[in-house]
């Protein structure tokens, strides 16, 4: 009796802390993240004004079709069953975190995803996985999506914002353990590079011009005593510490055909005199992608920056008009990257932004438009 009396107090007692420790973490998490590690350089809107931007307790990503990928049990992975428990929605546990890799860091990758528009992500390509020949005679190979990570758990909100506005679309995957714990990403096993975000102190809040340090990037290359191993293979990632958002990205205007799509006549950046959608057209490539109260000024100029639908042009033949390779594109002016080195990888190649234009408009036949 005396032993049942002193487990009961015990286990009573042990209930009490793990509901006040709950309570704790849930509190926390109602100011989450605790303080701002946004710097100058990142894009999207400051952090401060994201109930102005999108709405008294809305999210950034909120109405996107980013999508946790569960477990087959139908759970969170490990590093995020903490947040999913406490936020109760798997999405915002997997966008946001707070993870749980033991202090260790984390390093995440996004690669291309079918029927998901890559936007910025081919053109910021950064790294490549360390199961091809070409990944282990260096870190030049860069083919294969873009990763980042960091040495501190907290940084993770930050690099998925931040990457979110710069448009890396596609397949996020992250993992534990950027140089520390069982098989870190500085073993080389998994990616021949990586860049790296670093935390920004409390004290520092406000006043950081840039979280990313590139003297800290992984920059060691694969390892070259498991090239023989893992070439061909899928590259050994421990998926018992690695997660996965699927749509990852700031979504693209789309405009169907039939749609009304034309210019806001009355649109002024900025409420400046004139810079209206003549203004963004003189520089598209750099001002479609800028921007203002929470959109695109390409959502403001559809028009000007190119995301009207348009009929195809069709020649006396019905083929379509001008379908044919530019025997003069050079990729970046090399002149080995023709349209015979986009054909080599074509669903990468292809929708990567040469001089303003997808790949495909110079390369048609290589990239199967005239069909």
């Amino acid at each position: 009796m005396k032993f049942s009396a002193l487990f009961l107090s015990l286990l009573g007692s042990s209930q009490a802390r793990l509901s006040q420790e709950q309570h704790r973490r849930r509190a926390l998490l109602t100011t989450f993240p605790l303080y701002s590690q946004q710097c100058d350089r990142d894009e999207g809107p400051r952090v401060e004004n994201d109930a102005e931007t999108f709405g008294t307790g809305v999210k950034y990503h909120h109405d996107s079709p980013a999508s946790a990928v569960l477990l087959s049990n139908g759970e969170c992975a490990d590093p995020l069953k903490g947040a999913c428990s406490i936020r109760n929605d798997p999405k915002l546990a997997y966008m946001e975190g707070p993870i749980d890799c033991g202090g260790n860091g984390f390093f995440c990758t996004v690669v291309e995803q079918e029927d998901w528009e890559p936007r910025e992500l081919l053109d910021n390509l950064n790294f490549g996985y360390c199961n091809q020949t070409e990944a282990f005679d260096g870190t030049e190979f860069q083919e294969d999506g873009h990763c980042h990570g960091s040495d501190d758990d907290s940084a993770y909100y930050w690099v998925l914002r931040d990457h979110w506005f710069r448009q890396y679309n596609g397949r996020l995957r992250c993992c534990c353990n950027w140089d520390e714990g069982d098989d870190p990403l500085s073993d080389g096993l998994f990616t021949n590079r990586c860049d790296y975000r670093r935390r920004v102190l409390e004290r520092q809040e406000g006043d950081c011009r840039n979280a990313n340090k590139a003297v800290k990037n992984f920059e060691d290359g694969c390892d070259p005593n498991v090239e023989a191993q893992q070439i061909g293979n899928p590259v050994p990632e421990n998926d018992a510490v690695c997660w996965e958002v699927l749509n990852f990205g700031q979504p693209k205007p789309v405009f169907a055909e039939g749609e009304v799509c034309e210019d806001d006549e009355s649109f002024l950046f900025k409420e400046i005199a004139g810079r209206d959608c003549n203004w963004v057209g003189r520089r598209p490539l750099v001002r479609c992608e800028r921007e203002y109260e929470g959109k695109d000024l390409m959502e403001y100029c559809p028009r000007t920056c190119g995301l009207c639908p348009e009929e195809e042009e069709e020649d006396d033949d019905g083929a379509l008009d001008g379908c044919v390779n530019d025997s003069e594109f050079r990729f970046r002016n090399n002149e080995n990257r023709d349209c015979e080195w986009v054909g080599r990888r074509p669903n990468i190649r292809c929708q990567r932004i040469w001089d303003g234009e997808p790949l495909e408009n110079f390369c048609p036949e290589t990239c199967g438009l005239c069909e």
